[in-house]
């Protein structure tokens, strides 16, 4: 397991710890299973792909539904079958939710659509305005609203509605990821392979965190939106768009997306844009840490070289106790 907030350099490690052990990456990224969304989440290069096995990525159009529940069922066959092929199981965490998720076991409930509660939540927001919604999210789940637009009134009443669903009071009262704790699994000990189904990995995964100053990681995270604007990214938002993917679709509210959609349909300006791009990039990375920081089965390198050298080793160490 490869964690840490944005920018950091977690699928390049992936990547190097996948070439060198015989490994095959597993994505826990939230945007880079939908096709034609590859400048704006990093997603791995096709000669990249063809040296190393990826998962989860260019499996979904833009207009499918993806979440917890399909990626926690999509991961575990995914590492049980790597795992049964007798090589390494390399998950590249993006979403720290999903991270959590498959590290400890978690089982969420489906969530059904709520009528009564989105139309009070909307008429909130007709009243209120929809940054105050957001702003409620926010002090529920805050990585998931730095991920929306607060100008995105459908998918902050979609937040709100499944977060209505699970068990609010005791995220307030103890700090943690809400769900409720009865349905919450731990993973038997073993060597190398993947646990059951349903179990987590935190007893059996090594699990690798990286970071850098803040500091310099803003200006890590800038100078990676300044590469993917001059890559094309633009170009790659209007060819949604005019493929027919709204931009008030779920996949459509990711960071860059959205803001570069408002751009298309003239309610921002560019330099506008990309600044808020940038800005809700550092709002991610900082709710990112708030949850990595209380994942006690982290071990944390920073990602210059020779904190990366010192993680390679270590996971190098741990194969070889283990297998």
């Amino acid at each position: 397991m490869v964690a840490g907030p944005t920018a950091v350099g977690k699928s390049a490690f992936g990547m190097r710890m996948a070439s060198q052990l015989d490994g095959e990456i597993v994505s826990a990224d939230s945007r880079q299973v939908y096709r034609g969304f590859d400048i704006g989440t990093a997603k791995a290069t096709s000669g990249e792909r063809a040296s190393v096995p990826h998962h989860l990525v260019d499996i979904l159009e833009p207009d499918q539904e993806y979440g917890l529940l399909p990626f926690l069922d999509l991961a575990q066959k995914a590492i049980e079958e790597i795992s049964a092929r007798d090589r390494l199981p390399v998950v590249v965490g993006g979403s720290s939710q999903y991270v959590f998720a498959l590290m400890e076991g978690w089982n969420p409930d489906r969530v059904p659509p709520n009528s009564r509660l989105r139309a009070a939540l909307q008429r909130r927001a007709d009243k209120e305005g929809s940054r105050k919604l957001h702003k409620d999210l926010a002090e529920i789940d805050a990585e998931l609203a730095a991920q929306i637009d607060h100008r995105n009134t459908r998918r902050v009443i979609r937040a709100l509605e499944i977060r209505a669903h699970e068990d609010q009071a005791r995220w307030h009262v103890t700090g943690d990821p809400i769900l409720d704790s009865r349905s919450q699994g731990r993973a038997r000990k073993s060597d190398c392979g993947a646990g059951k189904r349903g179990e987590g990995l935190a007893q059996i995964a090594i699990a690798i965190g990286l970071t850098l100053p803040r500091d310099e990681l803003y200006r890590r995270i800038d100078a990676r939106v300044d590469q993917m604007i001059d890559r094309g990214w633009l170009k790659e938002v209007q060819t949604l768009l005019r493929r027919g993917y709204d931009a008030d679709l779920s996949s459509m509210s990711s960071i860059g997306y959205w803001e570069l959609a408002e751009h298309i349909a003239g309610r921002t300006d560019y330099a506008s844009a990309v600044q808020n791009i940038k800005h809700r990039s550092h709002r991610l990375a900082r709710s990112q840490y708030v949850w990595l920081r209380r994942a006690t089965w982290l071990e944390w390198f920073d990602a210059d070289k020779e904190g990366l050298r010192r993680a390679a080793d270590r996971v190098g160490e741990q194969i070889e106790s283990r297998c």
